[in-house]
């Protein structure tokens, strides 16, 4: 059974979710990680978690959501991480691409409260990295942060290297299948007990799926993908990812 280490669910009303989930059983998908990117989004993404089938959450304040917090974030987002179903802070993050996201002077003072309070809680992290990764990859260090995913890597060999010497994880998306894709090399060198892989719902669509909207069942092209690369079996690989799933998460799924 399938694990997608990545997903944003939190914009689908209760009959969209229901179909989801069940598209993402009947494909063997088993476990969702179900990631916030604001405190409002949390809350939905607890209350989606809520109704058991296959989801776990994480919540924090992506790189985008930095704008116009209120006062009060960090108590609000403390009680969210406590709640039982979440298992991660995230997605959070720097995002250094794109001219569309506040400036990096903005988003570092949030990035590093948050990864207090994950080092407070003792939670995983999942990060957001885009064109930042060494950056990040320092502040996470330099916080303390034991565990901590580097998800839909894209970036270069020289940051894969230092995530891993690091003791971090990577997780690769749907980019993976794509024709003129420039990161399988990236996937071929990343150690299988570093690993995971992704949907990042309702984002990058795998082939052959481009052009749809994206859902969890479809982490399953994703692993057939690294399982080729790999040349290892898919169930070969399901068992891997599992292993590394109790790992930093600290928790044994019963199917």
């Amino acid at each position: 059974m399938w694990i997608d280490i990545h997903a944003h669910l939190f914009d689908k009303s209760d009959n969209e979710l229901t179909e989801c989930l069940e598209n993402a059983i009947n494909a063997n998908v088993s476990c969702i990680i179900n990631a916030a990117v604001s405190i409002e989004t949390a809350q939905i993404v607890i209350s989606q978690c809520r109704r058991g089938t296959a989801l776990y959450g994480a919540v924090g304040i992506s790189p985008f959501d930095v704008r116009n917090l209120n006062n009060f974030w960090i108590s609000e987002l403390r009680t969210l991480l406590t709640d039982q179903f979440i298992i991660g802070v995230g997605e959070i993050g720097l995002d250094d691409s794109n001219p569309i996201y506040p400036s990096l002077k903005k988003q570092i003072p949030v990035l590093e409260q948050q990864l207090d309070i994950a080092l407070n809680l003792n939670l995983p992290v999942i990060i957001h990295s885009r064109g930042a990764e060494f950056k990040v990859l320092d502040l996470c260090k330099n916080h303390g942060i034991q565990k901590a995913i580097f998800h839909c890597f894209t970036g270069s060999e020289d940051a894969l290297i230092k995530i891993i010497d690091s003791g971090y994880y990577v997780s690769y998306s749907g980019i993976l299948t794509f024709k003129n894709n420039t990161i399988e090399h990236l996937a071929k060198n990343t150690p299988l007990d570093r690993l995971f892989i992704e949907t990042d719902s309702p984002y990058l669509s795998p082939h052959p799926k481009r052009g749809k909207t994206n859902e969890p069942a479809n982490v399953v092209y994703v692993g057939q993908k690294i399982a080729e690369i790999k040349n290892i079996s898919c169930k070969k690989l399901v068992n891997i990812l599992r292993n590394n799933f109790s790992e930093i998460f600290n928790l044994h799924l019963s199917n």
